[in-house]
């Protein structure tokens, strides 16, 4: 994949040229909070690739759940400090009171080895992000290319 991509970027076509470089880490078990204020979510972390001149397309895909009626849990991406993307799950008071959402947050921005990393906040009850593949495959990848 990444020698096709390499060439897809070079001059003429014919390899190389290109600095390509893919970090991905998935999430392993489920994280859960009670917190009102954004708090990094366990093992959804990774350091951008860091390319002269570079692009980096970060992107996460997780299942949010809240388990308290009329509540939201709002996920962020973050890098290095900054919110970059928004996404939330919203439980509307239906009979069972849950929501069970599949999230996706995307950032384009340079490729300076940042942090990048999920937090998320719940309004109120306890609000999960799943690492499990009942729902998705939890992941979170920057792909850099210079």
């Amino acid at each position: 994949m990444t020698n096709c991509i390499q060439a897809a970027f070079s001059s003429g076509g014919g390899g190389g040229g290109a600095t390509v470089e893919i970090v991905e880490q998935s999430q392993s078990g489920s994280f859960t909070t009670t917190s009102t204020t954004a708090v990094d979510i366990t093992s959804f972390t990774i350091t951008k690739p860091d390319i002269t001149d570079g692009k980096c397309f970060t992107f996460a895909t997780f299942a949010g759940y809240n388990d308290d009626n009329s509540t939201t849990n709002t996920y962020f991406l973050d890098d290095n400090g900054s919110n970059v993307a928004v996404g939330m799950t919203q439980e509307d008071g239906g009979s069972g009171g849950y929501a069970n959402n599949n999230i996706s947050l995307v950032d384009l921005s340079v490729a300076d080895g940042n942090t990048a990393k999920i937090k998320m906040l719940v309004s109120a009850g306890t609000g999960s992000c799943y690492g499990n593949n009942t729902y998705t495959i939890p992941k979170l990848v920057a792909f850099g290319v210079g």
